[in-house]
C-alpha cells in the first residue's frame, strides 16, 4: 500500500511540475502558479516514512508541508490565499492515520472555497 502512495505521489509531482514548467509568464512580476502537497501526520507526529515521500516530491521541485492532524485548517487557509492570488494552481493532500480525518476535513474547507483538489490521499486512516 505505501508503495502504491509512493508511486501516485512520484507520478501526480511529475505531472505538477511539467504543467507549472510548461506555462509560460508574460511578465515577470507575475506570480507563478504551482502546485503544493499537504502532509497531515498521525499523532505525536508519526509519520510512517511520509517524511521520505515528501522528501521526494520537493526534491522534483513541488513545495511540501507537513504538519500534524489539526493543522488543516491553517493548512486550508493558506492553500486559499495562494489559490486566489494566482500562487498555487494544483492542490494534493495526504493523510497518515488521524491525519486521514484532518485530510477529508481540509478537502470539504476547499471545496467550500472552490479551491480544487487534485488528490487526496488516505494512508491508515482513522
Amino acid at each position: 500500500m505505501f508503495r502504491v502512495v509512493v508511486v501516485c505521489l512520484t507520478v501526480l509531482s511529475s505531472a505538477i511540475a511539467f504543467g507549472t514548467a510548461g506555462s509560460a509568464q508574460t511578465e515577470a512580476a507575475k506570480p507563478r502558479a504551482s502546485g503544493h502537497v499537504y502532509f497531515l501526520t498521525g499523532l505525536l507526529g508519526v509519520t510512517s516514512n511520509l517524511d521520505g515521500v515528501a522528501a521526494k516530491v520537493a526534491k522534483s521541485g513541488i513545495p511540501t508541508s507537513m504538519a500534524g492532524p489539526g493543522s488543516q485548517t491553517s493548512f486550508a487557509q493558506s492553500a486559499i490565499s495562494e489559490y486566489r492570488s494566482g500562487r498555487l494552481r494544483s492542490v494534493v493532500i495526504v493523510g497518515y492515520s488521524a491525519g486521514g480525518s484532518s485530510a477529508l476535513d481540509m478537502a470539504a474547507q476547499l471545496n467550500a472555497a472552490k479551491v480544487p483538489v487534485q488528490l487526496l490521499v488516505l494512508v491508515d486512516g482513522m
